[in-house]
């Protein structure tokens, strides 16, 4: 009886988180758009957040989470991998001003590719959180991090949820 109870509880609160982020989906409805599905530079990346949602949603004003991230996909422990990142500073211009991106409007995010390289200029390998190098042949997206409420230099959200693109392949 105390093990069929357990596994109740267990599958009614899987079912629950399962609807509760479902629910987040449709409700913010953002997707990043102007990506194609194979790329031969980094450079080339030039995608646009779409907000087909009916409120605003908000970015960081903070220099480095108002870009995208790369994540990679690591063929051996079959997990995607965040590339290596920067410390937040307020260096972007107007970090007390939020970006809001308006439901029904785009917004093109920068992304600062070269941090998860091992080199600015000719890079050789994609650099994981954890410091280590992956060849940059491979499957990729984008992730952002955004807000249902102005995130700027004197106010963070306290809850931040996270868009991811579509996967592409990159093979410089």
């Amino acid at each position: 009886m105390k093990i069929a109870a357990v596994l109740l509880l267990a599958f009614v609160t899987s079912a629950s988180t399962a609807s509760h982020q479902t629910k987040l989906k449709e409700k913010h409805r953002l997707q990043f758009a102007n990506l194609l599905t194979y790329y031969t530079d980094f450079a080339d990346l030039k995608p646009l957040l779409i907000n087909y949602g009916d409120k605003s949603i908000y970015l960081s004003s903070f220099h480095p989470q108002a870009a995208a991230r790369l994540v990679r996909f690591n063929d051996e422990s079959t997990e995607w991998e965040y590339g290596e990142w920067t410390r937040s500073c307020g260096s972007v211009a107007n970090v007390t001003k939020p970006i809001e991106v308006f439901p029904g409007t785009g917004f093109e995010p920068r992304i600062l590719w070269g941090y998860s390289m091992d080199n600015w200029d000719k890079p050789t390998a994609f650099v994981t959180l954890k410091e280590q190098k992956r060849r940059l042949t491979g499957r990729y997206k984008l992730s952002l991090q955004y807000s249902e409420e102005p995130w700027m230099l004197g106010h963070t959200p306290k809850v931040k949820y996270t868009v991811e693109s579509q996967e592409f392949i990159v093979d410089p």
